[in-house]
């Protein structure tokens, strides 16, 4: 297990709490930059508008993704970072011929910091329309970098999209 933790005081916490489990590895970076190497799971524990290329492309054949998608909310008093204005938990599996999704749930969540905090304007205020829509249980599949067919989609950005299509195993 290697956990990725974005503030400094929290991964210098989490490493000495963890310096039993010789299983375990953390580092004080950028989620965004994280997996390096195919990996057979990831979970992210912030909210993004988008998820970052490495969580998609180093998912390994028949890896799963969980990762919380919404845009960010207005920031509040006494409450630390960012949370978000409404998402939801996506669980995401590499099969051969694309990547299967599975809406978990609805969620606020902490929001990213890092590159993954900034995020094109546009692209934030179409995933919040498509939540305030609804129909978030029809999303079936996660196209990306490519372009969708916007009709078959929930959501779609230029480059990445969440389409009702089935993936066919």
């Amino acid at each position: 297990v290697t956990a990725i933790e974005f503030d400094a005081t929290l991964a210098d916490q989490a490493a000495r709490f963890l310096a039993d489990r010789p299983n375990v590895t953390v580092i004080c970076g950028d989620g965004a930059a994280w997996p390096q190497a195919p990996a057979n799971g990831v979970y992210v524990n912030f909210g993004v508008i988008r998820p970052a290329d490495r969580w998609i492309e180093n998912l390994a054949p028949g890896g799963r993704l969980v990762f919380w998608l919404g845009g960010p909310g207005p920031q509040r008093e006494g409450m630390g970072g960012r949370h978000s204005n409404g998402g939801a938990a996506l669980a995401v599996e590499r099969r051969p011929k694309g990547y299967a999704v599975h809406p978990v749930s609805t969620a606020h969540f902490v929001c990213a910091e890092g590159d993954l905090a900034v995020g094109d304007e546009a692209e934030a205020e179409a995933l919040a329309k498509a939540f305030s829509d609804g129909g978030l249980d029809t999303v079936r599949s996660l196209i990306w970098k490519r372009a969708a067919m916007p009709d078959r989609c929930w959501f779609a950005a230029d480059d990445w999209a969440l389409s009702t299509d089935e993936i066919a195993d």
